[in-house]
């Protein structure tokens, strides 16, 4: 496969398809790098590592930033309601969000 047919295919799974001329240069250079292998599973992971209140970044400032070797914690299987069933029971259910509960359990952990 060409570097370009390669970019192509990067392109085509990364959710953020923006400034395609900066991200093609951005993907050659990192090609020096890593294998097209190693970005594309670095994407797959960044797609399912990253956390739901982040925007995507921009294809050429993940891979200028080497973002394909990050590291994700693995995300808790927790239900819509777990966080309600919580609060009603560490705190009489006071929280109005899944935000100010999050928030009140970390104050209590320091």
């Amino acid at each position: 496969m060409t570097i370009t047919e390669e970019f192509d295919a990067f392109w085509a799974v990364y959710p953020r398809r923006v400034a395609k001329l900066a991200a093609e240069k951005a993907f050659k250079k990192a090609r020096t790098q890593a294998t097209f292998a190693e970005l594309v599973d670095g994407v797959q992971r960044y797609i399912k590592g990253k956390p739901s209140y982040a925007d995507y970044a921009f294809p050429a400032s993940w891979l200028n930033a080497g973002r394909w070797l990050d590291e994700y914690d693995t995300p808790t299987q927790k239900t819509a309601t777990d966080w309600w069933t919580e609060c009603q029971r560490v705190h009489g259910g006071t929280c109005l969000k899944r935000w100010d509960h999050e928030w009140k359990m970390k104050e209590l952990q320091s």
